[in-house]
């Protein structure tokens, strides 16, 4: 906060009026915000991007779109009509103008968020760039769409950059004022395909990361149509401005900058510029980390040479000449020694001024964003009003963004997620006990995941933590079961401009529920409740929760009527919806007229049936096990099997309806279905009923996914994790995936262009047992009862022969034990089960 800003100095000490519109990602708190730094006229949206919103403080209104924004401005939310470029570019205009007729000098600081990631482009733009890159050849087939859409956005700018100096033209102000075009770092979509034969992309030290393009134009003042080949930076905007608005800085402030003006050689391309070395490094680092951080993808220029380090170690630079390697291809740091120390001792000089400045380092940020925040208190109060600008919006389209062009170039999303359904319970994959059209609809027109599971759990509510995984793409031990400081993908949708909803069960925290979802409809807080009386709650704009009062609708009926409700309404936008289900998690409740179909013939047990499981587990006393006494018999299996499946079918009615909601909205062909469970149940598979344990039927779950970019009756025995599954979503979505995910794609698989994503799993729950999961075999071991079990999972799926104690396959479960130990380090397993001992080997 001691820092003294451009926008405050050229108010101040010259007289300029300010103002800022586009990007700010310099604070969203109050203090920080451009208001208080010396803007007047502010029109910004939060953090870093539109609608990125992170945990903690830095993010934008949640659920933002690059079409219509929501805008900060000066201190107010208004809703805007356009283009987001087009949309801050006008609004520049706009004031400009006003500043014109008063006479006033100003600074104006116009900062689009294009073409950042997620990449949206006005509507059609990137039409005419597909077909040239096809035409090309010159980049891969599944990376053309993006980079078209990021030469949309580009094109965009140009064309409301050439509508401004149009401005200037018209206003006789072109000779008046000093344009400045330049971007903050080096590109990271455009490196695909082309980036000046230059190594590198943005967060990398090298020349593609930090080199950027810098253009000054000021018609009959600046020379035109010359290259300055000086080393130069951007820490020389702020001392060339001050120069050229002929302002005087004190000593207090003119010995805190460190650039220089460029005056001598805007005038003169070739005046004389004396030798300087400049420093970039990433600038971050892990919390507490700072001071261990000081050679992290770092680099010095000067003298004509580049010294790069991207192993944050001393003894870890690189070297390359930079007129003769501009591509820095060619390390020379061992040919060159003296070069080397000299610049890296130039940099440690650097990184030890610098150390003292970082106040900030390891404080705690708000508990809620402030820029949220106020987002959230005015909505309350009142409707955002309409911003209306001066002129029309949106030079590109002709008028306010198209959303239904928008939503045919971004599929919408429908996440459909049962609770406790086992991966063996539908129809059309071989159970013959069980009507499951919906389900059937699904596989016969998408890509099944076979051996799709649940990573496990930390207690006994395994539900917790695999929605937690789910929605986070976080792993076991890595996610917090509340999502407390974890990203999630409704929110990561959200920034991509997706609208956000959801109803069902929610598990995983009230106060995360309104930060993930925009709006909710009849939304269960909790684990489990009788299916007839559940009760609900609304809320809408991320605002505060609204008890619903109770009906007699079953849950089923009751999440369905929300789910098509909300299609029905939606507009053209592209949605992320999120359907939990209750069913057919206990008390198994269903409709009679599903109950009665089984009545007389209820389903046999399952062929793993046993009395009792052969050993404690660590989890016979929990209470799904208690739910039947002992010893299990048939009869009382085949009644539990027959209330689950009734449930499953009340379920699957309701998927039938939600389907052709969508038929008849006519969204159904452009939205991606994903289908699954939290996890599995035993239901009498060895002699267990719950789902606390790492066999096949508890820890599978079914996996379905259907839509635009999806193969038809497909289906695939890859390995994967449910949380692989969202990661898929979001891959054929085009979204980018939420912060610390884990998760991996698995359309490499479908198209053919991997056999697998990962070769073996992870299994684990609690500290009472461990699994590794391969693609033929399967390793179970139970710390606390000192038990391991061996199965062939593709000679024996039910897992009824376990080969653990045969001779012949000591060596075999010796070596998984190996592998499991290293699963578990590299997991982050608090539960490290002893390498040498698993491996048989002795002490070193």
């Amino acid at each position: 906060m001691s820092a003294i800003t451009l926008p405050q100095v050229l108010n101040e000490r010259a007289g300029y009026t300010t103002g800022i519109f586009g990007k700010w990602h310099l604070g969203d708190e109050d203090a920080y915000q451009p208001g208080q730094r010396g803007f007047q006229r502010v029109f910004i949206h939060g953090g870093g991007g539109i609608g990125q919103t992170f945990p903690g403080s830095c993010g934008d209104v949640t659920g933002n779109t690059y079409f219509d924004p929501v805008i900060r401005s000066n201190g107010e939310f208004v809703q805007t009509k356009g283009y987001c470029t087009d949309v801050f570019f006008q609004a520049a205009i706009d004031w400009i103008d006003q500043c014109r007729q008063k006479d006033q000098p100003f600074f104006c600081l116009l900062t689009p968020n294009a073409p950042h990631g997620p990449l949206h482009c006005p509507p059609n733009s990137d039409a005419v760039y597909l077909q040239r890159l096809a035409a090309a050849g010159s980049s891969k087939p599944q990376q053309r769409a993006e980079i078209a859409r990021f030469y949309g956005m580009i094109e965009n700018i140009d064309t409301n950059m050439g509508r401004l100096l149009d401005k200037l033209d018209e206003w006789g102000l072109a000779e008046k004022t000093l344009v400045v075009f330049t971007t903050d770092n080096g590109t990271a979509t455009g490196a695909a395909i082309s980036n000046d034969s230059m190594r590198g992309s943005k967060g990398t030290p090298y020349r593609g990361g930090t080199r950027v393009p810098s253009f000054w134009r000021w018609p009959g003042v600046l020379p035109q149509g010359v290259d300055v080949p000086a080393l130069t930076a951007h820490i020389d905007v702020f001392p060339t401005l001050c120069d050229i608005a002929q302002i005087q800085l004190p000593p207090a402030i003119g010995s805190r900058v460190e650039g220089r003006s460029l005056l001598p050689l805007l005038e003169d391309a070739h005046a004389a510029w004396p030798e300087r070395t400049l420093v970039t490094h990433v600038g971050r680092w892990e919390r507490n980390q700072a001071v261990h951080s000081p050679w992290a993808h770092c680099s010095i220029r000067g003298g004509g040479y580049a010294l790069i380090n991207t192993a944050n170690k001393p003894d870890a630079w690189q070297l390359y000449d930079s007129s003769k390697d501009p591509g820095e291809t060619k390390n020379i740091a061992a040919q060159h020694p003296a070069v080397v120390a000299q610049l890296a001792g130039a940099y440690d000089r650097w990184w030890q001024s610098v150390l003292p400045a970082l106040v900030n380092e390891n404080k705690d940020g708000p508990a809620e964003n402030p820029f949220k925040l106020a987002h959230r208190r005015q909505i309350e109060r009142q409707p955002l009003e309409a911003y209306a600008p001066a002129q029309t919006t949106s030079p590109v389209a002709g008028g306010p963004a198209a959303p239904a062009v928008s939503a045919k170039q971004r599929p919408s999303v429908l996440v459909i997620l049962s609770d406790d359904q086992r991966a063996d319970t539908i129809h059309a994959l071989g159970n013959q006990q069980i009507n499951t059209p919906g389900l059937d609809a699904l596989v016969a027109q998408g890509t099944v995941f076979n051996r799709a599971y649940c990573m496990g759990s930390t207690q006994g509510a395994v539900c917790i933590l695999s929605r937690a995984m789910l929605l986070t793409g976080r792993s076991l031990f890595r996610v917090n079961e509340q999502l407390s400081g974890c990203d999630t993908w409704p929110e990561a949708f959200a920034r991509s401009g997706y609208r956000t909803f959801i109803t069902g069960k929610w598990h995983n925290g009230q106060q995360t529920l309104t930060r993930c979802f925009s709006s909710g409809t009849h939304v269960f807080l909790g684990g489990m409740h009788d299916q007839w009386s559940v009760p609900v709650v609304n809320f809408s704009a991320h605002g505060s929760l609204q008890p619903v009062a109770a009906d007699d609708r079953h849950s089923c009926q009751l999440f369905g009527d929300a789910a098509v409700g909300f299609i029905q309404s939606v507009g053209a936008e592209p949605f992320f919806a999120w359907l939990a289900m209750t069913a057919p998690h206990d008390p198994r409740q269903a409709p009679r007229k599903f109950r009665q179909r089984f009545e007389g013939h209820e389903p046999p047990p399952p062929a793993n049936f046993l009395p009792a499981h052969p050993f404690d587990n660590g989890e016979l006393e929990i209470r799904d096990e208690k739910l039947l006494g002992w010893p299990r018999t048939q009869p009382a299996i085949s009644k539990e099997l027959a209330d689950y499946y009734a449930c499953i079918e009340a379920l699957d009615a309701q998927i039938v309806r939600v389907i052709a909601a969508l038929q008849a909205k006519g969204r159904l062909e452009n939205t991606i279905i994903l289908f699954t469970s939290d996890h599995g149940l035993a239901i009498g598979s060895h002699g267990l009923l719950g789902k606390q344990n790492l066999y096949e039927h508890s820890m599978r779950a079914p996996a379905i996914v259907a839509g635009p970019g999806i193969p038809v009756g497909k289906r695939s025995d890859a390995l994967c994790y449910l949380f692989d599954l969202m990661a898929s979503v979001g891959d054929a979505a085009g979204v980018p995936p939420p912060a610390k995910n884990e998760g991996q794609s698995l359309l490499p698989v479908l198209r053919g262009e991997c056999p697998v994503i990962r070769e073996n799993l992870l299994l684990a729950y609690r500290n009472s047992q461990r699994a590794w999961v391969g693609p033929e075999w399967k390793l179970i071991e139970y710390p606390t009862a000192n038990k391991t079990q061996l199965f062939n999972v593709a000679r024996d799926p039910d897992e009824i022969v376990n080969v653990a104690d045969q001779p012949n396959e000591a060596g075999r479960v010796n070596r998984l034990k190996a592998e499991r130990a290293l699963q578990q380090q590299q997991a982050g397993d608090p539960l490290q089960v002893d390498r040498r001992r698993a491996t048989g080997m002795g002490k070193p």
